[in-house]
């Protein structure tokens, strides 16, 4: 049997808040059509700051003890609370200008273990499906908000990407 992933979730939100913007379901739903069923193959582990940015440096160090394979999280805040936190848990991040910010090298090559969906231009959603098949080569995984257009497709995306490792493990 497939060694089960252990993937985490670390929003600035409150739970509620996530639920009430589709962001959980838009992710679950993708893995679930590439095969990934929550609790059966793979497991999240969800942490929300509830809006309070001081509780992001203790959910993110929690997050790496726990020794995940990847975490997802939505913010500038929480995305420097968990650079803080790891240099080697991939980290896949939505992030207004992840250059700018000091996460990413570059768009096309961000180096080191955040990479992500930069929300900058409406323009870069073509690039950003594109690092899913980067992202595959350099072990890192990719997710963007479900209020996208093109969110279900990169949702999808990166349970095929899930999918792929997954037959690897077998």
């Amino acid at each position: 049997m497939a060694t089960s992933r252990r993937l985490a979730i670390l929003l600035t939100t409150s739970a509620q808040a996530a639920k009430a913007l589709g962001t959980l379901d838009a992710i679950i739903q993708g893995l679930k059509e590439h095969g990934w069923i929550e609790g059966q193959n793979f497991t999240f582990e969800y942490r929300f700051a509830d809006g309070k940015m001081d509780a992001l440096l203790r959910l993110a160090a929690e997050l790496v003890r726990l020794q995940v394979d990847a975490i997802v999280t939505d913010s500038t805040p929480a995305i420097q609370a968990l650079k803080n936190a790891t240099q080697t848990v991939p980290i896949v991040a939505i992030c207004n200008d992840p250059v700018a910010s000091g996460f990413a090298s570059s768009l096309g090559r961000p180096g080191g273990n955040i990479t992500g969906i930069s929300l900058l231009s409406a323009d870069l959603t073509g690039i950003s499906l594109s690092f899913l098949c980067v992202s595959e080569e350099q072990g890192t995984l990719h997710i963007e908000r479900p209020s996208l257009k093109t969110s279900s497709a990169t949702c999808r995306g990166f349970a095929a990407i899930l999918a792929r490792r997954r037959k690897q493990d077998a």
